[in-house]
């Protein structure tokens, strides 16, 4: 990313012009305005501003990927038919439906008009817009080929959204078998085993060691519940930290889920897919290799980065040989 230069400068009209451009030098940047017709006043380095915090945690608002695929969409038409993209976004920031997302958009036409460039403007909210959809913006900015970069966005985002909706499909059922199992274990200790409990005592029957564990445990349940309710949500709420927002809880969480007997496979099978559609997606745009493997790299949920499949990398080129 070239180094970003506020100017000062007048239009041959004499009005005051101010704005920020990128640009490899200085002198570039002097040469740029005046193929404008621009009388260069003043030409500095400037700061670029600081990536904003678009997301408000996992309680937050959020942006789908459907709801990008769509953007996406509705971005292209309108691309496609000559609407310019300043014009274009104010349009789609006023029209979706998503209140949080249109707040976002109308913050990115807000960045344009301070001469940032298309790609710039997206990349300052990086928990709204993925690495991928930056990098292949820019390249359309640069090939001309906006149009053709939007569609296969929306086409990539679109796919996203399906394997995500599959595999929650997948999933469903054990989740839902463990459910009712935590159910019936909770009913059989708070109602059952005090039952059996009052029966046993009364014929003076000696009970094993794990039975007396068992039976003191919904003796706790029974009295303390009420205490159960809340250390149970900090205990929630404590591991979704933990796995969610630090490194190494990450890597744990992530090698847990690859070990799984069940969803273990199908999430490896969505990470590969997940990799290579992305990556083909960047090849086809233009983007070069280097780049496109690094922005896989850093795409949420691929779990690629810090080496977190290199243990099961490893695994298997060992088995090879």
């Amino acid at each position: 990313m070239a180094p970003l230069f506020a100017y000062k400068a007048r239009s041959l009209t004499g009005e005051p012009v101010e704005g920020s451009l990128e640009a490899e030098t200085e002198a570039a940047a002097v040469s740029a305005l005046q193929n404008k017709n621009l009388f260069v006043v003043d030409v500095r380095p400037a700061l670029r501003k600081k990536r904003e915090i678009a997301g408000a945690g996992f309680l937050g608002p959020r942006v789908s990927q459907r709801g990008l695929a769509l953007f996406c969409r509705q971005f292209a038409v309108m691309v496609e038919a000559g609407v310019p993209a300043f014009q274009a976004l104010s349009i789609l920031a006023a029209q979706v439906e998503n209140v949080y997302f249109g707040r976002v958009l109308q913050k990115v036409v807000t960045h344009l008009e301070e001469g940032y460039s298309l790609s710039d403007a997206f990349g300052l909210f990086p928990q709204v817009f993925p690495p991928i959809f930056t990098r292949m913006l820019e390249v359309g900015e640069v090939s001309g080929a906006l149009q053709e970069i939007l569609a296969r966005l929306a086409v990539h985002f679109e796919k996203e959204h399906e394997i995500r909706e599959e595999v929650r499909n997948a999933l469903a059922y054990p989740a839902v078998v463990l459910a009712i199992t935590a159910l019936a274990v909770g009913v059989m200790l708070t109602f059952v085993l005090p039952a059996f409990a009052r029966i046993l005592g009364d014929l003076n029957v000696p009970l094993p060691l794990p039975t007396k564990m068992l039976l003191e445990v919904g003796v706790f349940v029974r009295r303390f519940w009420y205490l159960l309710v809340p250390a149970l949500i900090l205990l929630v709420t404590t591991l979704k930290y933990f796995f969610g927002s630090t490194v190494e809880g990450k890597e744990i969480g992530d090698r847990l889920v690859l070990r799984l007997p069940l969803a273990g496979p199908v999430v490896h099978k969505v990470i590969i897919a997940r990799f290579a559609r992305t990556l083909s997606t960047m090849l086809k745009s233009g983007v070069p290799v280097v780049i496109a493997l690094e922005v896989v790299r850093k795409a949420p949920g691929t779990w690629l980065s810090n080496g977190r499949l290199r243990g099961r990398s490893k695994a298997s080129a060992k088995g090879g040989r």
